[in-house]
């Protein structure tokens, strides 16, 4: 059944104010459903896990796509703060088409995250 939609009267405000939940929940979907092409991955590619940081005061939110098996000791929290310390913004909108063909995402090896190139996580 679909839905019916309103006509809006003549000096009418339709209001929808949302929570902090909310907001991060909206753009978690947004995420999902373009993460594939905003980080450059292949369709459907599996092992692939989504994570997302919103850091509030600094207003900043970073997300990533991580391909690292299961025994690896890298957890979400190490990973963040990597990035919280070491990667500056890489882009200023998420909807302009990129004409010059530039990526908008950096791309890391885990053993940058500890230093450590013997703690390869694959």
């Amino acid at each position: 059944m679909s839905q019916q939609f309103k006509k809006m009267e003549k000096g009418e405000l339709r209001i929808i104010k949302i929570n902090r939940s909310a907001i991060e929940e909206m753009l978690w979907e947004h995420i999902m459903d373009n993460g594939e092409r905003l980080l450059d991955l292949a369709a459907e590619q599996d092992e692939i896990t989504f994570h997302m940081s919103i850091d509030w005061e600094a207003k900043e939110l970073f997300f990533y796509a991580s391909h690292i098996s299961d025994n690896c000791a890298l957890g979400f929290d190490i990973i963040d703060d990597y990035i919280k310390k070491n990667i500056t913004i890489t882009t200023n909108t998420l909807f302009k088409n990129n004409t010059e063909g530039k990526r908008i995402y950096n791309s890391i090896k885990t053993d940058l995250l500890t230093g450590d190139a013997s703690n390869y996580c694959h």
